[in-house]
């Protein structure tokens, strides 16, 4: 069985909207303000697929058939879907040393609460930390 991971950069205080400053964000472009050290720290996507009809019914096929690791990659409403329906195993974030103060949050409402169990912690470049978490389950 496959582990889900959401992997995502956001901000201190949790926005993962517009990046790269390409959406018309008015805080838009906070990825390309960190230093040249810790943008190269972001890893391509590779092997990449793209889900079509119900996600959480082929997200649930995919875990079930595969093995390794099912990596989304910067997608607040897949990753936010995916942990609504307690598909996520692990939740890896790289943390900008900004804070915006609005913007889209990765995880916004969600029906429950996801505790989750902190795995490791790592610093990068110019304080850019990466966090390490497990899905803490009973």
């Amino acid at each position: 069985m496959a582990k889900l991971v959401v992997s995502e950069e956001v901000s201190l205080d949790g926005v993962v909207q517009d990046p790269t400053g390409e959406e018309g964000f008015r805080h838009g472009g906070w990825f390309n303000q960190i230093g040249e050290e810790t943008r190269r720290a972001w890893a391509e996507v590779k092997n990449s697929t793209v889900l079509e009809g119900d996600v959480v019914r082929e997200v649930t096929r995919l875990k079930r058939e595969l093995d390794g690791e099912l990596v989304v990659f910067a997608s607040r409403a897949l990753a936010q879907t995916l942990l609504e329906h307690d598909l996520v195993d692990e939740v890896r974030l790289t943390v900008y040393p900004v804070v915006l103060g609005d913007g889209e949050l990765l995880f916004g409402e969600l029906s429950d609460q996801r505790p989750l169990r902190l795995l490791e912690a790592r610093m990068l470049g110019e304080g850019l930390a990466q966090l390490y978490y497990e899905r803490a389950r009973d």
